[in-house]
């Protein structure tokens, strides 16, 4: 993938492909994912099969758990720079979309954490609130023949909030690593307004899938 790509925003007449999303939402990506490309592909394609690549290749495959953590660490940098440009000096807060897996599970995968964790260390002012962890573990969307609705996403998703006196924002960015109908980030993004109001809401993935191709 070229280093020199940033992200671009979704738009309007984009959203219809994408069943949960309204032409009000501002989402961006970084390109386009194309399911069903195997690890032969290039390209973001192959960055975004390397991220999701499974938490036990750690141990059973150490090359491809390399290849995981060199995904993280580049699309961290490129989102980091993109986020330069694209709002400079704001106060952000980056709110991960929690992965199917609950804490504790052997599958747990906090990749999206570890993103927002590394973009957070090279931009100011940005804090990282997990704000959303899972009750149960479920099974990975993409692997699903069912994909969950945004209700029973909301269902499963509870808050994970400490202190009460926290406020994140002004603008918060909802990120999430591919894009196929929007269902968690519209859930996510609802829940977080019905408790922040005042908070500019944003979408961030790595890819969205190409639904034409």
């Amino acid at each position: 993938m070229d280093e020199q790509v940033e992200l671009t925003r979704i738009g309007p007449e984009q959203t219809g492909d994408y069943h949960y999303l309204d032409r009000s939402d501002w989402c961006y990506c970084l390109g386009h994912y194309h399911s069903g490309e195997g690890f032969e592909s290039l390209g973001l394609n192959r960055i975004v099969l390397d991220l999701k690549r499974e938490p036990g290749t750690r141990y059973s495959n150490p090359g491809a758990w390399q290849d995981k953590r060199e995904a993280i660490t580049r699309i961290s940098s490129i989102l980091t720079i993109s986020l330069r440009n694209l709002f400079p000096d704001k106060k952000i807060t980056l709110i991960p979309v929690p992965p199917s897996k609950k804490t504790g599970d052997p599958e747990y995968d906090d990749r999206m954490v570890q993103i927002c964790n590394q973009m957070a260390a090279g931009l100011a002012p940005v804090d990282v609130f997990e704000l959303f962890v899972i009750k149960q573990s479920v099974q990975a969307s993409h692997l699903s023949q069912m994909r969950p609705t945004k209700e029973q996403l909301k269902e499963n998703f509870k808050l994970n909030i400490h202190d009460t006196a926290y406020r994140p924002g002004p603008l918060v960015i909802i990120l999430d690593d591919v894009l196929t109908s929007g269902a968690h980030y519209s859930a996510c993004k609802e829940l977080l307004e019905g408790l922040f109001p005042a908070v500019t809401v944003v979408g961030i993935f790595v890819a969205r899938v190409d639904h034409d191709r």
